[in-house]
């Protein structure tokens, strides 16, 4: 009896240590599959904003309001990817990090003229740019590959 139950005892431990082991894989192929489709989508948009920024108010605001979807349901699908402790601190700071992007976003959203959209622009990528340094830790942290995408 002895010998099994330690045969058993080392079997379950062995399994846990593999279970760990892959569980950030997981977790980092959970995050890379939310993040991956918004920067494709956070590509296009980008790319619109910066064409229309310096000659139409309308697409202007248009391609704002797009972004702002965006980062909202991007916000959403990352709370369905489960973190271990130390990521989730990172979660929570690229949620928040994530969150005065859109403020700021919302400001040039409501801003009455391109001149004064354009004025927060560098507001906007220092905000973007805390985003991305949160994603990479979140990647780092997992394992994950570096981003090539604008934000996450």
């Amino acid at each position: 009896m002895t010998i099994f139950s330690v045969v058993t005892t080392a079997f379950i431990l062995i399994a846990a240590l593999v279970y760990s082991a892959g569980s950030n894989a997981r977790i980092a192929s959970d995050y890379t599959n939310v993040a991956t489709p918004f920067n494709r989508v956070l590509v296009a948009e980008l790319a619109n904003y910066n064409r229309d920024r310096n000659t139409s108010f309308a697409a202007t605001k248009s391609d704002l309001a797009k972004e702002l979807k965006t980062l909202g349901n991007f916000d959403s699908e990352l709370s369905t990817v489960t973190f271990p402790n130390a990521p989730m601190a990172d979660e929570a700071a690229i949620l928040t990090a994530d969150g005065k992007l859109e403020n700021l976003l919302k400001h040039q959203e409501k801003a009455a003229t391109l001149a004064e959209i354009r004025s927060l622009d560098p507001a906007v990528a220092a905000a973007a740019a805390t985003v991305k340094i949160q994603a990479t830790r979140i990647r780092q942290a997992l394992g994950a590959a570096p981003s090539g995408g604008p934000l996450f």
